[in-house]
């Protein structure tokens, strides 16, 4: 299930007039987060804004999609990947503190935060970098510390490949394993 975040009404557009943005961006981000594909459907906040139905209609559909993959049960090699997942998490929480502890890879990393603090761990570098330089919402505009990760990242051999910083913003967790796995390569390779 998604759930979105607590909004107050005054967030939201009146009507088409209306340039309160904020809301419509929260769930614009937030469903770039939770749906794949979601950045593939060309909706905008103005069609929505607009009232556009045949643009509206493409994203109910889409949500309903996601809607029933996710509500099935569980497929075969469903509890494998889990495994898998798992074993990162564990991974990335033995090169952590317990405050920056993950309890999995959709929904965690997002920030750069906690890549940020593991690449440090890794290559035994501080960045010099305060948590602060952190987006701490879907909304906070806030990418600093995301220059400085791929900044360490590169400095010390480990590299991006095809990664983005978008890519980590819109939380893409197949391009957050990517670094993931860069990360567990150079700390092998230094053994």
């Amino acid at each position: 299930m998604l759930y979105l975040p607590d909004m107050p009404e005054s967030w939201f557009p009146r009507g088409p007039d209306d340039h309160m943005l904020k809301g419509l961006s929260e769930i614009f981000s937030f469903l770039r987060r939770g749906v794949h594909g979601f950045d593939d459907l060309n909706v905008s906040i103005d069609d929505i804004r607009q009232g556009r139905r045949g643009k509206i209609i493409i994203l109910v559909q889409r949500l309903q999609t996601w809607e029933q993959v996710h509500l099935r049960a569980p497929e075969p090699g469903f509890f494998r990947m889990f495994s898998e997942h798992e074993e990162d998490v564990q991974w990335i929480n033995s090169h952590l503190p317990g405050s920056l502890h993950v309890t999995n890879l959709d929904e965690s990393l997002a920030s750069g935060l906690v890549l940020f603090r593991l690449t440090e761990s890794i290559v035994g570098v501080s960045g010099g970098v305060p948590d602060s330089s952190f987006p701490h919402s879907w909304f906070d505009g806030n990418i600093e510390g995301l220059f400085k990760l791929f900044d360490l990242l590169l400095e010390n051999g480990v590299g991006t490949g095809d990664v983005t910083m978008r890519d980590i913003q819109m939380n893409r967790s197949h391009k957050i394993e990517q670094i993931i796995r860069r990360l567990e390569a150079w700390e092998k390779s230094k053994l």
